[in-house]
């Protein structure tokens, strides 16, 4: 689509959902007699050609709809300053040197991992280490209070794995001791 930019406003910033700061330029054109104004973002792939583009430029610009059925500017060449859309030139304007086309390379969306959960290995690996620290930290408590460390503090190890033996000893037997009801027809 071939046409000549009449005015581009100043970038406006503002900040999406996502708490990104954005730009948004409004690019005022003239195509087939008629004027339009379009809304690009520092998203788009032009962006940066229109916000440095001044009046009376013309462009040819490839237009694509995109997934939501709006049309997106997906590159777009300056043609030169005049009207006329058969002399076509080079533009002051470039943003690549070698071409005169702006096209930008998009990055493609890293993976998320699958899950970011405990697997029920892990799971059952950290409620052992919370039993046994909790199991630690009382036996400390209970000996400190007796005054019954014994030789290296060996006896609060002792208490400490007679305390953690109690809970998987409690846990076992209420798995072994569910209740079973039979069913009534």
């Amino acid at each position: 689509m071939l046409f000549k930019v009449i005015h581009v406003s100043d970038p406006i910033t503002k900040t999406g959902k996502n708490n990104k700061a954005y730009k948004i330029i409004d690019v005022t054109y003239q195509s087939g007699g008629k004027t339009y104004t379009k809304k690009l973002t520092s998203y788009s792939e032009v962006y940066d050609l229109f916000a440095a583009s001044l009046p009376d430029q013309t462009y040819d610009v490839e237009v694509v709809k995109n997934e939501a059925g709006f049309n997106d500017w997906t590159s777009a060449r300056s043609v030169g300053d005049s009207t006329d859309s058969s002399t076509e030139g080079t533009s002051e304007v470039q943003t690549r040197p070698e071409s005169n086309y702006a096209t930008v390379e998009r990055k493609p969306f890293a993976k998320r991992p699958a899950s970011t959960f405990e697997s029920p290995e892990e799971r059952a690996a950290r409620q052992e280490l919370i039993v046994r620290q909790s199991s630690l930290t009382n036996a400390l408590a209970f000996c400190n209070a007796n005054d019954a460390y014994g030789p290296n503090g060996s006896n609060v190890f002792q208490v400490a794995q007679s305390y953690r033996d109690w809970v998987y000893q409690v846990a076992e037997q209420r798995q072994v001791e569910a209740p079973t009801t039979p069913r009534a027809n």
